[in-house]
C-alpha cells in the first residue's frame, strides 16, 4: 500500500469556521488540488436531473480522484475528486450495502427535494431550506463504469442531524437548555412546513420526507440539508420509495 503523504492532511479543511456558505469554494479547490496525491486524470460524464422536464443531462468532463479515502459511514464510503474542467473538488460518495446501486434514485430525490425547496423559499418562511445539490458522475474508463452519486465538499465541522433524533446535536452544547430547546422546535417546525409543502405542490402526488442539517450550528450563514426520503402515490422513486405506506406512514 502506498505510504499516506503528509500532502493527503487536510486536517484544516475541517476546522474552518464562520463562513457564509460551508460549500467549497474556487479557492479552497485550488489549495487542496495541491495538498493532496490524485489519480492520473480519466474521463467521466456528469449527469444532472432536470426536475422540471423530469430528464438527465449529461456532460462529458475529465477527472482526477484522491488517492486516500476520506472516509465512511453507514451509507457511503467517501473520496474527493477534482473536476479538471470545472477545476472544482467535490466528494464521490460510493454506496455500501444496500445502497450500492443507488445513485440514479437518491440523486434524482435530491434534486427534485431542492426544486421543491427553491419554491418553498419564495414563500417567504420564516426559516428557508437549502438542499444540498448533488450529481452522478459516471468513470467511464474503470471496470463497469461505475455511477457514483457525487456531492459539493463541505468545508469546517461535516455532520449529520436528524430534527426528529434522540441524539443530542453536540454543537449547540454552549446554549441553554431552553435556546436549545427554543432552537429545535424552530428546525423541526420548518421542516414540517416544508414536507407539508411538497405535499401540496405535487397535487399530494409525493412527499419530500426527513431531510438532515448538514453541519454545526452557528458554522455558518447558509444551512443545508441532504438525504431526504421521497414517497409518491405511484411509487416510481426507486428503491426507498415504499410508496402509499410511505405517505400514510
Amino acid at each position: 500500500m502506498r505510504p499516506v503523504s503528509k500532502r493527503d492532511d487536510l486536517s484544516w479543511l475541517f476546522n474552518i469556521r464562520n463562513r457564509p456558505s460551508p460549500i467549497c469554494t474556487s479557492n479552497d479547490a485550488v489549495k487542496i488540488f495541491h495538498s493532496c496525491e490524485w489519480e492520473e486524470p480519466e474521463a467521466a460524464d456528469r449527469l444532472i436531473w432536470d426536475a422540471e422536464n423530469c430528464s438527465w443531462n449529461q456532460k462529458s468532463t475529465t477527472v482526477r480522484v484522491m488517492r486516500k479515502v476520506l472516509g465512511s459511514g453507514k451509507k457511503y464510503g467517501c473520496m474527493l475528486m477534482y473536476d479538471v474542467l470545472e477545476q472544482m473538488v467535490y466528494v464521490l460518495k460510493a454506496g455500501l450495502g444496500i445502497y450500492e446501486n443507488n445513485a440514479f434514485d437518491s440523486v434524482r430525490t435530491q434534486s427534485m427535494a431542492s426544486n421543491v425547496a427553491i419554491k418553498y423559499n419564495e414563500e417567504g418562511p420564516t426559516m428557508k431550506i437549502h438542499i444540498l445539490p448533488c450529481w452522478v458522475y459516471i468513470l467511464k474508463g474503470r471496470d463497469r463504469n461505475p455511477a457514483i452519486r457525487t456531492e459539493p465538499l463541505i468545508v469546517g465541522p461535516y455532520c449529520k442531524i436528524d430534527p426528529r433524533s434522540d441524539v443530542a446535536d453536540a454543537s449547540l452544547s454552549n446554549l441553554s437548555i431552553e435556546q436549545q430547546r427554543q432552537h429545535y422546535l424552530a428546525e423541526l417546525e420548518a421542516i414540517n412546513l416544508f414536507e407539508l409543502f411538497s405535499y401540496h405542490e405535487s397535487d399530494h402526488q409525493f412527499i419530500i420526507w426527513n431531510p438532515l442539517r448538514l453541519g454545526e450550528h452557528g458554522s455558518s450563514s447558509v444551512v443545508y440539508w441532504t438525504e431526504p426520503s421521497y414517497f409518491s402515490v405511484d411509487g416510481a422513486g426507486g428503491t426507498f420509495d415504499s410508496g402509499l405506506s410511505g405517505l400514510n406512514a
